[in-house]
């Protein structure tokens, strides 16, 4: 069968991704085989290719064919400088050469085994699984050298001291470092393994330099060690060959530590020079690697211990007790583990595909897959939530959530308790429920982009996953139905906060049978607004489309006296007789309006123009619904909607004057919560109401009355105008005209410009109005360009006057110079 290559995320073994799957699928002759472990929780895949194998550089077996491989190039390192510098003759011992022909053949087959391994592009920062560039990468590569002549046994059947070439092959000792970082192990034992690693290489260095070393001096014999120098004689060569060895061993340490080591010949100088150099280099990055590895092992103390010191500067500068300095101090040293793993947690994840936070919070949120309500009824929201839910950890007593600020997430318990908390109208906390691990909040200030309506704060240490706005958004997008749990769950809830506004919005007439859906849709969909202590909010004469609940604070409805006689009701007789009360403004105070009450239920419906104006007595906290709102929502339940219209016509009466529906007068239009009203009951309160909507009624009627007259008044004296002044040029037949109203008394502008027969010609006197108007304009604008042409002549007759007089000061001034020079 012919396969084509392909390329495949890390999956866990014990499930595929279908992705994956499905889009290798689509590819023609591509074929994916699936191989599993024991082991759940092992990373590995094996992608076939027809008969080859392509090898990933994580698999276990992998990195124990890594260890196999070092564990051989230890022995090599360890027994071929032996053997070539103390025991020559072992290298022909039938045994060691059956051992080196294995580890030849070892050595062949790895190389095999690294044409078929994946490896992580410097580019990408991705497993590179295209088995061409694999071979490019590995073919072209220094390595390839250095394996094939590992491979070739030199000391078999070439020259014994050739063997040490493959020594070359120690490289792949090295290789165990970014095997250790691979491993899933502890930390703590990874810098142990890395700081072994380096030590055994530094003891591998001093023996491999100890035997070349001795086959150096080995050749004349003229060696002297430096402690024999006194004698200028030595016994080194006449000791046994365990001897030789471990005094070898003990002067290749002074290459590294750099004390003198002898040379009688030039080659043994240049040579010691050499390896002089090689002990320097050697010893700077020993002492680097392990000072790394060292600071790394100690890098959570230090963190800490700099945390705490900029903890305990603080605590001292801001000079507080020694008790709540302990506390503090606990507090900290209790929960620092805590939030360093959260951090941790944070990064890891964000450097993941989301191939595999799904799968790790598949495995990380097991608790709220198996309760949660929305995940048990759509299990296609499952996989949507997993790739796109975020892990947080709180500590206990932290507010997740506060009632009134503006919403953040929607929350899913994990692990953990949290309590709901409520501040009623009257300011009490009050504990409503309790939520355990499944349970989910955050969904109201989600759905409805309001504020938050409850307290969440957590009981123990809690470990949550979050859906951020864009993904909840989103969410909704592809399943509406969510939507439609969750508003269910909603109207189930019955918190005092809740109660409170419920009460306040089913006191409008026409909201008091609402479903209890509706009323929830309506209820979170209020706009809220706050106004500062004497701030006016709304002013009479003008529309509203909005009905106004008080949730905090009280409201004042007052209205403006402008005459004298509606002065009369509140102010005495002796204070009107004067002048500037007649000029003065006098503000009407009608109602004190408390939380917990309805403004313009009714007006909010007819559109008819408020007879009031509000100001806020104190801080006031309002909700305010809509229109646009509430017609959004009355979409799909039409009873509510027609309802809602049936008591919109009962605000209307019909003028067969000018035969339509007018809307009608409700100067007061507020539905009073008696409960936290500190002024009179409730009977009383509807009298004194009708007593001021009929007071507001009398006095908005004389308002526009007045206003009204005044302009009829303006209009008889211009029209006696122009009669006078048409009777004046003998035009009697303009002046009966103009009393019976047959033409506009603006007629007299135009006469100069129109005959007499044309005056009956409605679209030559309109034509004519506009033309004289645009002579008026003209000769305005005429007078101005005459009057800025006398400004221009003044200024430039008085810039002529001071240049005269500057030209009189400079002759006087040279003048007083002349005569001060001749004195």
């Amino acid at each position: 069968m012919k396969v084509n290559p392909i390329t495949v995320s890390v999956i866990n073994s014990t499930g595929y991704n279908d992705q994956i799957l499905s889009e290798c699928n689509k590819k023609e002759g591509t074929t994916l085989n699936r191989f599993y472990t024991s082991r759940e929780d092992d990373l590995t895949v094996i992608v076939r290719h027809g008969n080859r194998l392509l090898v990933h550089y994580y698999q276990t077996w992998r990195v124990l064919w890594e260890v196999f491989i070092t564990i051989t190039v230890i022995y090599l390192c360890i027994i071929i400088p032996l053997f070539t510098a103390f025991y020559p003759l072992y290298l022909n011992n039938p045994g060691f050469i059956t051992i080196e022909i294995i580890i030849s053949i070892i050595y062949f087959f790895d190389i095999l085994v690294n044409f078929r391994t994946t490896y992580i592009d410097n580019v990408t920062l991705m497993e590179e699984t295209d088995l061409t560039k694999i071979l490019k990468d590995y073919g072209l590569s220094i390595r390839i050298i250095f394996d094939g002549i590992s491979c070739v046994p030199f000391e078999i059947f070439i020259v014994p001291e050739f063997g040490l070439l493959r020594l070359l092959k120690i490289y792949k000792f090295f290789r165990l470092t970014n095997l250790i970082t691979v491993m899933r192990i502890p930390q703590i034992i990874k810098l142990i393994m890395k700081f072994l690693i380096v030590l055994g290489f530094l003891i591998i260095f001093i023996h491999f330099t100890a035997c070349v070393f001795f086959l150096m001096i080995d050749r004349d014999h003229t060696w002297i060690p430096p402690e024999d120098y006194p004698s200028n004689q030595t016994d080194f060569f006449q000791r046994n060959k365990s001897e030789k060895y471990w005094a070898s061993i003990y002067h290749s340490v002074y290459f590294i530590t750099g004390i003198k080591n002898g040379g009688e010949t030039t080659e043994q100088i240049i040579f010691f020079c050499f390896f002089y150099i090689v002990g320097a280099v050697l010893t700077a990055i020993l002492l680097g690697n392990m000072t790394f590895l060292i600071r790394n092992a100690r890098r959570d103390d230090t963190l800490f211990n700099e945390t705490y010191s900029t903890l305990s500067t603080s605590m001292r500068n801001l000079k507080l007790p020694s008790s709540l300095r302990y506390k503090i101090t606990e507090f900290f040293t209790a929960n620092y583990n805590i939030l360093r793993h959260n951090r941790e947690y944070l990064k890891f994840i964000e450097k993941l595909p989301p191939s595999l936070i799904k799968k790790i919070n598949k495995k990380a949120l097991a608790t709220i897959i198996e309760k949660n309500n929305l995940f048990q009824s759509f299990p296609k929201v499952l996989k949507f939530a997993l790739i796109r839910l975020q892990c947080i950890f709180y500590q206990p007593g932290m507010h997740i959530l506060t009632q009134f600020d503006r919403p953040s997430n929607l929350y899913f318990i994990s692990k953990g308790q949290c309590h709901v908390e409520v501040v009623d109208e009257q300011k009490k906390i009050h504990l409503v429920n309790q939520l355990d691990e499944g349970d989910h909040f955050g969904e109201i200030s989600m759905l409805f982009n309001t504020e938050c309506t409850a307290t969440v704060s957590t009981v123990s240490y809690a470990s949550l996953a979050f859906l951020n706005p864009e993904n909840f958004q989103e969410m909704l997008d592809v399943f509406p139905d969510i939507k439609k749990i969750l508003l269910n769950k909603i109207s189930k809830y019955k918190d005092h906060w809740r109660v409170f506004i419920k009460n306040m919005i089913r006191r409008v007439p026409y909201f008091y049978k609402l479903d209890q859906n509706l009323l929830s849709l309506i209820m979170y969909s209020l706009e809220q607004v706050r106004y500062e202590s004497g701030e006016i909010f709304f002013e009479e004469g003008k529309k509203t489309d909005s009905i106004f609940f008080i949730l905090e604070g009280d409201v004042e409805a007052f209205t403006y006296i402008h005459d004298r006689a509606a002065s009369c009701l509140v102010i005495s007789k002796s204070s009107i007789d004067t002048e500037d009360s007649l000029n003065t403004m006098l503000l009407l105070t009608l109602a004190s309006i408390p939380m917990g009450s309805c403004i313009f239920p009714n007006i909010f419906l007819s559109q008819s123009e408020a007879m009031i104006s509000l100001r806020a007595l104190s801080h006031v906290h309002m909700l305010k619904l809509t229109m646009p709102t509430l017609e959004q929502h009355l979409i799909n339940y039409f009873s509510a909607s027609e309802n809602i219209q049936k008591y919109r016509e009962t605000l209307f009466y019909y003028d067969n004057l000018i035969n339509e529906k007018i809307p009608l007068r409700i100067p007061l239009d507020i539905i009073k919560n008696h409960k936290y009203s500190n002024g009179i009951p409730k009977k009383q309160w509807r009298v004194c109401q009708k007593f001021k909507n009929a007071v507001l009624k009398v006095i908005n009627t004389k308002r526009k009355l007045r206003v009204k007259n005044g302009l009829i008044t303006k209009r008889m004296v211009k029209k006696l105008k122009a009669m006078k002044f048409a009777e004046s040029i003998g035009k009697v037949d303009l002046v009966r005209q103009i009393a019976n109203d047959e033409v506009s008394e603006d007629i007299v502008k135009i006469l100069h410009l129109v005959d007499d027969e044309e005056i009956g010609n409605e679209l030559l006197r309109q034509f004519a109005l506009k033309a004289n108007e645009t002579f008026v304009v003209s000769d305005f604008l005429s007078g101005r360009i005459k009057s800025c042409r006398k400004k221009v002549r003044k200024l430039k007759y008085s810039y002529e006057e001071i240049s005269h007089l500057a030209m009189t000061v400079e002759k006087l001034l040279l003048e007083a110079i002349k005569i001060s020079k001749a004195v």
